[in-house]
């Protein structure tokens, strides 16, 4: 349990930096809280999806970004395109440094 909980407070820091990137000055305390909240939804089914059922990594990170694109666009009230790019750059550095330390 402890392995899981560090990959997703792991996951939570580098996507949180990502979404901190990106959220406007006046709003990053809002969009940390959805980032996190978005995080708290996806991780578990996802890595669920991946370590038990043996589901695509690939299949599940894309299905993830589109959830939380979905949760970004709800809880932002931000366009879906704006919703879909701050998923795209935040789950996308997550994943290269997740392949990192895979390989």
């Amino acid at each position: 349990m402890l392995d899981y909980l560090g990959w997703l407070g792991l996951t939570i820091a580098i996507e949180g930096s990502a979404i901190f990137v990106l959220a406007p000055r006046g709003a990053r305390t809002v969009w940390l809280l959805t980032g996190c909240a978005v995080n708290f939804m996806s991780h578990p089914p996802a890595t669920w999806a991946v370590g038990s059922l043996g589901a695509s990594w690939l299949a599940v990170e894309l299905l993830v970004t589109g959830s939380e694109a979905v949760g970004f666009h709800m809880a932002l009230g931000v366009a879906w395109a704006r919703a879909a790019r701050v998923a795209l750059f935040a789950n996308g550095i997550s994943a290269a440094i997740g392949l990192a330390f895979a390989y």
